[in-house]
Protein backbone atom coordinates (compact mmCIF):
# COMPACT_ATOMS: atom_id res chain seq x y z
CA UNK A 1 0.00 0.00 0.00
CA UNK A 2 1.69 3.48 -1.21
CA UNK A 3 0.86 6.48 1.01
CA UNK A 4 0.69 7.51 3.87
CA UNK A 5 -0.36 5.32 7.12
CA UNK A 6 -4.05 5.94 8.28
CA UNK A 7 -3.73 5.37 12.00
CA UNK A 8 -3.59 8.07 14.17
CA UNK A 9 0.09 8.92 15.11
CA UNK A 10 -0.06 12.38 16.59
CA UNK A 11 1.31 14.09 13.26
CA UNK A 12 -1.47 16.83 12.09
CA UNK A 13 0.05 17.67 9.21
CA UNK A 14 -2.59 17.02 6.85
CA UNK A 15 -4.99 18.87 9.26
CA UNK A 16 -2.60 22.11 9.63
CA UNK A 17 -2.56 21.80 5.41
CA UNK A 18 -6.57 21.90 4.95
CA UNK A 19 -7.10 24.56 7.55
CA UNK A 20 -4.62 26.77 5.91
CA UNK A 21 -5.69 25.61 2.54
CA UNK A 22 -8.93 26.85 3.55
CA UNK A 23 -7.67 30.33 4.64
CA UNK A 24 -5.42 30.98 1.41
CA UNK A 25 -8.70 29.71 -1.08
CA UNK A 26 -10.56 33.41 0.60
CA UNK A 27 -7.13 35.56 0.06
CA UNK A 28 -7.14 33.87 -3.39
CA UNK A 29 -11.34 34.61 -3.89
CA UNK A 30 -10.41 38.16 -2.81
CA UNK A 31 -8.21 38.70 -5.04
CA UNK A 32 -5.41 38.93 -2.47
CA UNK A 33 -2.17 37.71 -4.38
CA UNK A 34 0.08 38.44 -2.01
CA UNK A 35 -1.42 36.18 0.68
CA UNK A 36 -2.40 33.36 -1.70
CA UNK A 37 1.23 33.02 -2.49
CA UNK A 38 2.87 32.89 0.90
CA UNK A 39 0.05 30.51 1.84
CA UNK A 40 1.02 28.22 -1.05
CA UNK A 41 4.74 28.16 -0.56
CA UNK A 42 4.17 27.65 3.18
CA UNK A 43 1.76 24.88 2.17
CA UNK A 44 3.93 23.24 -0.22
CA UNK A 45 6.84 23.27 1.94
CA UNK A 46 4.43 21.86 4.82
CA UNK A 47 3.20 19.08 3.02
CA UNK A 48 6.94 18.08 1.96
CA UNK A 49 8.35 18.20 5.64
CA UNK A 50 9.71 14.77 6.52
CA UNK A 51 8.80 14.34 9.80
CA UNK A 52 5.09 14.18 12.17
CA UNK A 53 4.06 17.75 13.07
CA UNK A 54 3.35 17.40 16.64
CA UNK A 55 4.29 20.81 17.60
CA UNK A 56 4.58 24.32 16.17
CA UNK A 57 8.06 25.03 16.85
CA UNK A 58 9.18 22.72 14.03
CA UNK A 59 7.63 25.34 11.75
CA UNK A 60 11.22 26.80 12.72
CA UNK A 61 12.61 24.27 10.48
CA UNK A 62 10.61 24.53 7.00
CA UNK A 63 11.52 27.39 4.87
CA UNK A 64 8.69 30.09 3.46
CA UNK A 65 6.97 29.90 6.95
CA UNK A 66 6.51 32.89 8.80
CA UNK A 67 5.29 34.16 12.08
CA UNK A 68 2.04 35.07 11.45
CA UNK A 69 1.30 31.10 10.09
CA UNK A 70 3.47 29.78 12.87
CA UNK A 71 1.42 31.47 15.35
CA UNK A 72 -1.81 30.34 13.43
CA UNK A 73 -0.20 26.49 13.49
CA UNK A 74 0.51 27.47 17.05
CA UNK A 75 -3.28 28.20 17.80
CA UNK A 76 -4.94 25.36 15.56
CA UNK A 77 -2.15 22.83 17.91
CA UNK A 78 -3.42 24.17 20.87
CA UNK A 79 -7.01 25.07 20.64
CA UNK A 80 -8.01 23.05 17.58
CA UNK A 81 -9.00 25.65 15.53
CA UNK A 82 -7.37 29.51 13.43
CA UNK A 83 -9.43 32.54 14.51
CA UNK A 84 -8.05 33.83 11.11
CA UNK A 85 -10.58 31.61 9.36
CA UNK A 86 -13.35 32.31 11.41
CA UNK A 87 -12.66 36.34 11.21
CA UNK A 88 -12.29 35.74 7.28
Amino acid sequence: MAGAPTNDTGDMKAKIVAELEKIMKIYQSAGDKGHTIGYGRAISNIKSYAKPITDYKQMDEIPSVGEKIKLKVKEFLEQGKMSKLESL
